[in-house]
């Protein structure tokens, strides 16, 4: 496997993990930057918005345990954790796998990794410095 595939993964996932975070918090008028909003968009006693809905004309989001899952009518999937407020660089094999096999622009040599392999190539990019691990708080 190409690591550059692997290096390139991360980074759309991140970008795209941030983004969809942002735009939900938008979507009820919060800006996440600031903690306090940020802690009204994911508390699960927070009447006013709703834990399961549509972003956007594009996305659902559906909050669960310590991630929001959003997911596209093409089928792309992104699962956010949301424990790294405000950057959510926070990569999880699993939730990465799931984002490869429903990304078109991974359909390379990644695409074809178990999640166990893609943890382990994950853990090893981490340890030659390639990626910068973030853990779960």
């Amino acid at each position: 496997m190409k690591d550059e595939d692997l290096i390139n993964a991360v980074a759309d996932f991140r970008v795209l993990c941030k983004k969809l975070i942002f735009e939900l918090g938008g979507k009820f008028d919060l800006d996440i930057q600031d903690r306090q909003h940020y802690d009204e968009l994911v508390w699960v006693g927070n009447k006013n918005i709703p834990r399961t809905g549509q972003l956007n004309s594009e996305w659902k989001y559906s909050f669960h345990g310590t991630q929001c899952g959003f997911y596209k009518r093409n089928g792309q999937t992104v699962e956010v954790e949301l424990s790294d407020h405000p950057n959510f660089r926070v990569v999880e094999p699993w939730f990465l796998k799931e984002f490869i096999d429903t990304t078109s622009l991974h359909n390379s040599s990644i695409m074809n990794l178990t999640w166990q392999a893609l943890k382990k190539k994950l853990e090893d990019s981490y340890a030659s410095n390639q990626i910068i691990e973030v853990r779960s708080n």
